[in-house]
């Protein structure tokens, strides 16, 4: 049973601009992730050929393009599913416009919620592959008899990197975690305030933690942008990092994968309005959640009973019992008393003669001579003599004179 006062409050809060705006952000950002990964598998594509040319290599060649025919999908596929939440999004702003009151956004709340478990469930996978990166680090930063020092070295360098990518998603995955349970909290709390008798206050985690998120997609992005400026000038600057010497002025042979680096780097930027955007929402529910008062008398049980009766008196009667009585009162003896079928002379005794010949004949019959055991006794008596008497003059009249 809705509390449709609740209701009303939770749709006037979601049909505001902030709503729509975030959808917009996030489907924008999926479409330039989409053009971006197309060009940057063009870009690869470009690189690998370009190397399969200058090292007369025919496989390689063959490889970039099966690689092209499978990464192309792969990206679209990828986009779609990336859209989901910004379609979400857009649906709890549609039903919250509606106007409507059978329309309702407590289906979406509970698809958003289903998402976030599944973001919970990924979180957790994520600490594990991060302790694993971590232990793996470990293992190649021991020494071995049988590696030579420019191995050691290199073996240490890759240590060192997993190690610090396995911090780095660490700290990310148990952010993410707590973002995804408390996202899970807060939409499970708003449908579940559509059937109770206050709005539940929810979001302020789902808040804090939306603004966390953008603090550290920030970081990311400002470090992209500058990777992709290094491998934009890898040229002037590989001298000076010497542990990439060798792989920047690979990857800089073609000038346009720098540049969607930079571009994506950017595009990060509306990622980041968007999380924040998506945290002032959140921090804005729980905020009017704890100012609407409760709603008084809101029983869903009761509602549902007393909706149930006033169903059954529209559809019966309630006046049957009076008016079955008053038919009953009226009508019952009316057959009896009006009946003229039974009351007329056909239907007296007909004797026939003896000799088959003829009957004799019907005399008039005074109603009242019927006893019914409710009339006065006087008139009882009166109503029987007045029979005997016209029995009387049956038997003396002789018809055949």
């Amino acid at each position: 049973m809705y509390n449709q006062i609740n209701v009303q409050h939770i749709k006037n809060y979601f049909r505001k601009p902030s709503v729509l705006v975030l959808t917009v952000c996030k489907a924008v950002t999926v479409f330039i992730s989409c053009f971006l990964g197309i060009f940057a598998v063009g870009a690869v594509n470009d690189l690998l050929r370009t190397l399969a040319t200058v090292s007369h290599d025919a496989d390689l060649y063959e490889f970039s393009s099966l690689s092209v025919a499978s990464s192309i999908p792969s990206v679209i596929i990828d986009s779609i599913i990336a859209l989901i939440p910004a379609a979400l999004w857009l649906w709890i702003y549609l039903s919250a416009k509606s106007n409507n009151i059978n329309r309702k956004p407590d289906t979406v709340f509970t698809v958003n919620f289903v998402f976030a478990v599944l973001g919970i469930v990924g979180s957790a996978l994520a600490i594990i592959c991060s302790g694993l990166f971590f232990l793996l680090g470990i293992g190649m930063a021991l020494p071995y008899d049988d590696m030579t020092s420019s191995e050691q070295e290199m073996m240490s360098f890759v240590s060192a990197l997993l190690i610090v990518v396995s911090i780095i998603l660490l700290i990310n995955s148990v952010i993410s975690l707590i973002y995804s349970i408390a996202k899970a909290k807060f939409f499970s709390s708003a449908k579940k305030s559509m059937f109770s008798d206050r709005v539940y206050p929810s979001g302020a985690v789902y808040g804090i933690f939306s603004i966390i998120q953008a603090a550290i997609n920030l970081l990311v992005c400002l470090g992209t942008i500058f990777f992709g400026f290094v491998l934009y000038n890898s040229n002037e600057f590989a001298t000076d990092i010497t542990a990439l010497s060798d792989l920047l002025p690979f990857i800089a042979i073609s000038r346009n994968i720098p540049l969607i680096i930079i571009i994506s780097g950017f595009t990060g930027f509306i990622t980041v309005f968007a999380l924040v955007l998506e945290g002032i929402i959140a921090l804005g529910y729980n905020k009017m959640a704890k100012a609407v008062p409760p709603t008084p008398d809101f029983n869903p049980y009761n509602n549902g009973y007393n909706q149930f009766n006033q169903y059954n008196q529209n559809q019966y009667n309630p006046n049957f019992n009076g008016q079955y009585n008053n038919v009953n009162n009226q009508n019952f003896n009316q057959p009896y008393q009006n009946n003229q079928d039974y009351n007329n002379q056909n239907f007296v005794n007909q004797q026939p003669n003896p000799n088959q010949q003829t009957a004799v004949p019907n005399q008039p019959v005074d109603n009242n001579a019927y006893f019914d055991g409710f009339d006065n006794p006087s008139q009882q008596l009166s109503n029987q003599m007045n029979l005997e008497n016209q029995i009387n003059n049956d038997l003396n009249n002789n018809p055949y004179e």
